[in-house]
């Protein structure tokens, strides 16, 4: 070996040495064996801001577009900021319980706590640097300018520094005067709180240390060398270490009461903070509570930590503790419905069948009354789900169409059925037409219909995974109150008030509010259809009686069998008053986005739960199809016609996604079998409805013309957020595509329509 190459490799063992040696290094290392927890909350937060983690449900938003009051402003990103100082002390204050006392040099430190978390900040720091520059690129997406990146990028930062000074001043506070080594005298209370994080008792063996530590930084600038501590009595190093932990116990209960008064105080709209913050915060007690375990139960924590959470999983399913999701409305102190095929079939009887049709067909025919032909194209109007983007489409295209027909079309709307965000926006807008018509219209609302669609297109997500972080991720016990009614209070709650602020409380009706204007064809029907998560039947909810989507019925064999695949709400649930649920839940119930909506519970034996009408159909196809069969002899005799417009916020035509390439590896082999059902599964509902459609033209006598209204382009990728958020490009990116030569087309389509009917 050359004098060079033996001066180099002696420079990089020189290197090496210091690295591996390095206070900052060390402390990262001992995070990557031993800390996953920890590890985890981190890569949660960094997967959220890069967008790789939950970006349909729009999580990313969250983080890069914090909204507070309404507003994504210096206070938004504030907050955020001050949130995530908080969250960074949290992690300094964890760790230094976890991992101070393998550091005897610490103990001959001034400010111990502040010189460990100087060196444990690798990971925060690289953070807050991504973080940053996350919205940084996110925001020269959405702004030609710089300057609003840059001006949030520095209140947040402002925060994160305000945050983490008050915080070490809190803790530079105790016993500045008292020798790091003397022992003072602790107030009873004082010493059970300190016993949440004290190692006093645990014995800390030669092998648990780490003394392979030569430098470390004194602060963000200076590097020092260790001293030893060796010639100190260990319970004295003890002591030293252990003196911020009373502390740390008063911080850790600081954060629970924060959490528990964001919960309690939720209404009052200066309360609720960005959920971005909101996440840190609880995020925060988690880390110290994981510090609490581990200063208990050293290597048995994960042990510890799994039986508490069977534990508390236990305690939940007793009745004591139990909290249903419950519908605004519905009567949860009476005799709960009882669900068998005994009852299907009782409410599906033949006269409660044929006295339904007979119902419907009047309704018919005080539709026909209100048309200027006599033989009119009846409109079905069929809106798919997707969020707030489905729900601002559903509302853009209902609008235009509205304009293009001089008001035409949606006099012809017989009925408007689909799913989740989609139904939001098309019950809105009918909301809007029949206050028109009847001039049922508040002083104070705005007349301009562009005006109420910002209103549509507000935030939901932000107040709703607000009260998730906040209350639904304890135990509830907060109530509120419906009609003359308690119910127990849910992420649901502030989703319905935030559906209904946005829309001017002009939806805050009953379902049974609609049921005489639907009848006299002032406004066309609604019918929602969510799935029972039990066995996949749907729950048909509407201001009519439905028996008769309910079931199937195979007239060319002899014995006529019944196919039962839904349940009709209203008669289920007389006894529960259902024609009293809030409208507003209605709709929300329809829109179960899983996990950032609860799932609602309804008081029946045994019980059931609601999920996602998207779920079966999406876009009410399948719904529309039965009721043009059912009254297939009377659409003959007094209409041209049924015309299906389909709005569509998913993908623009009815083709299955192109298979995917075969990956051949074992990770693969593992999850294949279920990740290819739920591949697949949206390529079921392409199937059904093609068949449906099929079967559709053969079996009714009268022309049947489908026009789509896409929102989408073939092969273009879905890049709106199928979440409650939109950002400013994304809104303006819906409302051009009202512009588009197929959406124009569709639009003279049905003007066609319209104008071919004979006139009487």
């Amino acid at each position: 070996m050359t004098q060079s190459e033996t001066k180099q490799s002696g420079g990089f063992a020189l290197w090496w040495h210091f690295i591996t040696t390095f206070f900052p290094v060390r402390l990262f290392v001992h995070h990557l064996r031993r800390s996953p927890l920890m590890l985890i909350m981190w890569a949660f937060l960094f997967l959220s801001v890069s967008k790789a983690l939950f970006t349909s449900y729009g999580v990313h938003l969250l983080f890069l577009l914090p909204e507070y009051r309404g507003d994504s402003d210096f206070y938004s990103f504030w907050l955020v900021g001050l949130a995530l100082g908080l969250f960074t002390m949290s992690f300094h204050v964890s760790s230094y319980i976890f991992y101070s006392y393998r550091y005897s040099f610490l103990a001959t430190l001034d400010r111990p706590i502040y010189r460990f978390s100087v060196n444990n900040s690798i990971i925060p720091v690289t953070f807050i640097t991504f973080y940053g520059l996350q919205i940084f690129a996110f925001h020269r997406e959405i702004h030609d300018d710089i300057v609003p990146a840059l001006v949030n990028i520095g209140s947040l930062l402002l925060g994160v520094f305000m945050m983490i000074a008050f915080v070490f001043t809190y803790f530079f506070t105790l016993n500045r005067n008292q020798p790091v080594f003397e022992d003072k005298p602790i107030r009873s209370f004082n010493k059970t709180l300190q016993s949440i994080y004290s190692r006093r008792k645990k014995t800390v063996t030669p092998m648990q240390r780490d003394d392979n530590v030569q430098t470390y930084l004194r602060n963000v600038y200076r590097l020092r060398v260790t001293r030893s501590a060796d010639h100190y009595e260990f319970s004295k190093l003890l002591n030293a270490l252990e003196q911020h932990h009373l502390r740390a116990a008063y911080f850790f209960i600081a954060l629970i009461i924060l959490v528990i008064s964001l919960g309690t105080f939720e209404e009052n709209d200066w309360v609720q903070i960005p959920a971005a913050a909101t996440t840190l915060i609880v995020l925060s007690v988690f880390l110290m509570l994981s510090g609490a375990f581990f200063s208990r139960f050293k290597g048995w924590t994960p042990t510890a930590a799994f039986v508490v959470l069977v534990g508390l999983n236990f305690l939940s399913t007793q009745s004591s503790f139990y909290k249903p999701n419950m519908v605004s409305g519905l009567n949860y102190d009476t005799i709960p419905a009882t669900f068998d095929r005994n009852v299907l079939e009782q409410y599906t009887s033949d006269s409660i069948v044929w006295n339904d049709y007979n119902h419907w067909i009047n309704i018919l025919e005080n539709w026909k009354a209100k048309q200027a032909s006599a033989k009119p194209k009846l409109i079905i109007v069929n809106v798919t789900g997707g969020g707030i983007r489905s729900s601002l489409w559903t509302y853009e295209v209902l609008n235009m169409l509205d304009s293009a027909t001089n008001g035409v079309l949606h006099d012809q709307t017989f009925m408007i059925t689909g799913s989740s965000g989609g139904m939001l926006g098309a019950s809105f807008f009918r909301e809007i037409k029949y206050r028109e018509k009847t001039s049922d219209w508040h002083p104070d609302w705005p007349t301009d219909r562009r005006i109420l669609r910002e209103g549509l297109a507000k935030d939901k997500l932000n107040p709703t995974i607000f009260n998730f972080l906040v209350n639904d991720l304890f135990f509830r016990f907060r109530t509120y109150e419906y009609g003359n009614r308690t119910y127990i209070k849910d992420r649901g709650v502030a989703f319905d008030r935030s559906y209904d602020n946005n829309t001017l409380g002009m939806l805050n009706k009953s379902l049974n509010d609609y049921h005489r204007p639907e009848f006299l064809a002032e406004m066309p029907i609604m019918i929602f259809a969510p799935i029972m998560i039990q066995d996949g039947r749907r729950m048909v909810i509407s201001a009519q009686p439905t028996s008769f989507l309910t079931f199937t019925q195979n007239q060319q064999t002899t014995l006529k069998d019944r196919v039962f695949d839904g349940l009709e709400f209203q008669r289920i649930f007389a006894d529960q008053d259902a024609g009293n649920i809030s409208f507003l839940t209605t709709n929300r119930i329809s829109a179960s986005f899983p996990y950032i909506t609860p799932l609602v519970n309804l008081p029946s034996e045994p019980e059931i739960e609601l999920i996602d009408a998207g779920v079966r159909d999406n876009d009410g196809f399948e719904i529309g199809v039965r009721i043009a069969h059912q009254f297939n002899n009377w659409l003959e005799k007094n209409t041209s016609g049924v015309v299906f417009v389909r709005i569509k916020a998913d993908r623009p035509h009815d083709e299955p996604q192109l298979m995917r390439p075969l990956r051949k590896d074992r990770f693969s082999d593992l999850i294949r079998p279920i990740g290819g059902v739920i591949t697949s599964f949206s390529n079921l509902q392409v199937f059904n409805k093609s068949l449906i459609r099929q079967f559709s033209e053969d079996a009714l006598d009268v022309s049947v013309d489908v026009l789509n209204f896409p929102l989408f382009r073939p092969l273009e990728e879905e890049d709106l957020s199928l979440s409650w958020r939109l950002t400013p490009k994304e809104r303006d990116k819906i409302k051009r595509a009202l512009t588009r030569p197929e959406n124009r087309l569709g639009a003279r389509k049905i003007d066609m329509y319209l104008s071919k009917a004979g006139s009487k």
